[in-house]
């Protein structure tokens, strides 16, 4: 994209062509990426929106323009993939989803790759007719929620709205009385307290819902692999709340205390071989993603590889 030198910038980001399942704007990281992305990450070749969201094959698709460094006239466009939705806080955009009001290089946009839902918008008001909302993590949760909801499969909307607090609710309707007519509302930035309204096409309901999820959860360990470790390492938590925290990469073929697996992530073959009964830290080993023990501390007794306490 091209800049015209005598106009603001502000003025070629507000386009009003809907993203294909946008959910959402967030801040930059102060090295110029998003959280949950790395330097040795590849940007994909992908110059538009919709190119990053239909060819970038994970979950949810990044995307944000940066100003050419060798031509301050241009803008560079960048586009991430990852396994799964940023679990980062949200900022404003405008009223059709861009994520350019605070200037080029500070905010990208976060998609959903393969979406049950139109975005609308962000509006300004509701009917009093609105469901009551519940709270939700984000506004992934409540997308996903409408629809496990839905055993009826009459998902018309659902209406994503936050408070000052930065704490989310959702509404799930069925008929588009919840929503005012269009001569009574007006589309405003998506900020707090607006709604965020997503439109659902198809009979969409529960076994859809639980399909993605599936298929999520299935790809979520290579993909995280893949994404942000180095081939032959594993992206683990590095607690156990830390499933969408931080993480360390590690080589579970021969780290003594994740040894075959991730020691806080779902893996069943996981050991920490330092913790075994009667092992010496120092004469243990992990080969292979097997313990293997060479020696016990005092009052146990090697056997088959196994430490014996003395006194059973």
């Amino acid at each position: 994209m091209v800049l015209h030198p005598h106009l603001p910038i502000y003025l070629f980001v507000c386009a009003q062509d809907i993203p294909k399942g946008f959910i959402g704007c967030h801040k930059l990281e102060s090295d110029g990426l998003p959280y949950y992305s790395y330097p040795s990450d590849a940007s994909l070749p992908f110059a538009t929106v919709d190119q990053c969201v239909t060819n970038g094959g994970y979950n949810f698709a990044l995307f944000w323009h940066t100003l050419d460094p060798d031509n301050p006239g241009k803008t560079i466009s960048n586009c991430r993939c990852y396994p799964y939705t940023a679990d980062v806080p949200y900022v404003a955009g405008d009223p059709y989803g861009g994520c350019e009001l605070q200037g080029i290089g500070h905010v990208y946009a976060e998609f959903e790759t393969k979406p049950a839902y139109t975005f609308t918008g962000c509006w300004s008001a509701l009917s009093s007719t609105a469901p009551t909302p519940f709270t939700v993590f984000g506004i992934a949760g409540c997308l996903e929620n409408c629809i496990f909801k839905n055993t009826e499969k009459t998902l018309r909307y659902a209406i994503v709205q936050s408070d000052p607090r930065g704490d989310w609710f959702c509404r799930c309707s069925d008929t588009e009385s919840d929503l005012l007519p269009v001569s009574q509302r007006t589309r405003e930035n998506c900020d707090t307290r607006k709604m965020y309204i997503y439109q659902y096409s198809g009979n969409v309901g529960p076994s859809q819902a639980a399909k993605r999820r599936e298929k999520y959860i299935g790809l979520e360990k290579r993909n995280e692999e893949e994404v942000l470790c180095p081939v032959g390492l594993e992206a683990c938590p590095i607690s156990v709340e830390g499933h969408h925290g931080d993480f360390e990469c590690i080589d579970t073929k021969i780290e003594l205390e994740s040894c075959g697996g991730c020691i806080f992530g779902t893996s069943p073959t996981s050991v920490d071989c330092t913790s075994l009964p009667g092992v010496s830290p120092e004469s243990v080993l992990c080969s292979s993603g097997t313990c293997q023990v060479l020696g016990c501390e005092d009052g146990y007794v090697l056997i088959d590889g196994t430490c014996v306490s003395q006194d059973d």
